[in-house]
């Protein structure tokens, strides 16, 4: 179902070839703890009430797909700011692509193709190189990382079955379709469809009733795909937004670039 190519990281090369400068990235969580509260005879609404902080205040998730991609994103409602990064492996190396959101004008992108030993030594391919794009241009574009950003906004409504294990474990059925279309929004076969809308999960949450761990089982033709997240909560500051001179307009051809060999 994931799978990148060696294609995109060439085209990449091709359309890239400014030097710039960059700026890198520091973050740090620490998880609190309190109380421990005692399993609720409702499980949805206990379990769906552990993403109700997630729109506020700053958190980061990690999420893994399976099949080579990975990644993390990072949340600060205070700075309206949103730093997210997927790794893409591939036998011709690894990949990584790096998207800094600032609002909803401001977006930065940043790619690191040091890994990949077939690519020519071009400056600005080393991880530390930002490229400022248009948001309203550049979806497409962005459309790998997009696929570790979950809206945990439908996090209830996505939820089919709960059943709640211990104070602080749950298991159940969600559809996935609903709660991560961009990556399960268009499965690629019946059998997929069927197991996306209600793959079965496993869910945790910390001392305070905040979700720590979530993973789900997509199983099609008898093989299984697990996509896991795990939550840091109260984390510092994200990293400054590029600042002028650390930063160049992308080239038009960007925008040109396809980047669905990567999905």
């Amino acid at each position: 179902m994931l799978r990148a190519t060696s294609a995109v990281a060439v085209a990449l090369v091709a359309v890239l070839s400014a030097t710039l400068a960059g700026c890198t990235a520091d973050e740090r969580a620490a998880v609190g703890a309190t109380s421990s509260p005692a399993p609720a005879a409702d499980a949805k609404p206990a379990l769906a009430a552990a993403t109700a902080g997630l729109g506020a205040g700053r958190y980061f998730y990690k999420v893994d797909l399976g099949q080579g991609r990975n990644g993390r994103v990072t949340v600060d409602h205070d700075a309206g700011a949103q730093l997210a990064s997927v790794t893409i492996d591939d036998p011709a190396g690894t990949m990584t692509i790096d998207v800094y959101d600032v609002g909803q004008d401001e977006r930065y992108l940043k790619f690191d193709m040091s890994e990949i030993a077939s690519r020519p030594q071009i400056e600005g391919f080393d991880g530390t190189t930002w490229l400022r794009v248009d948001p309203a241009r550049s979806e497409d574009l962005i459309d790998p990382v997009s696929q570790i950003i979950v809206d945990w906004a439908v996090f209830e409504e996505s939820l089919k079955t709960v059943e709640q294990r211990t104070a602080h474990t749950f298991t159940g059925t969600v559809n996935l379709k609903t709660l991560h279309p961009h990556r399960f929004g268009t499965p690629t076969s019946g059998s997929e469809e069927v197991a996306t809308r209600r793959a079965p999960f496993r869910a945790e949450t910390d001392t305070e009733g905040r979700l720590l761990g979530f993973a789900a089982d997509v199983t099609v033709t008898g093989v299984t795909t697990t996509m896991t997240v795990s939550f840091g909560h109260d984390i510092g500051t994200l990293p400054p937004v590029p600042a002028a001179g650390t930063y160049a307009d992308a080239p038009e051809s960007l925008y040109k670039l396809d980047l669905s060999a990567a999905r």
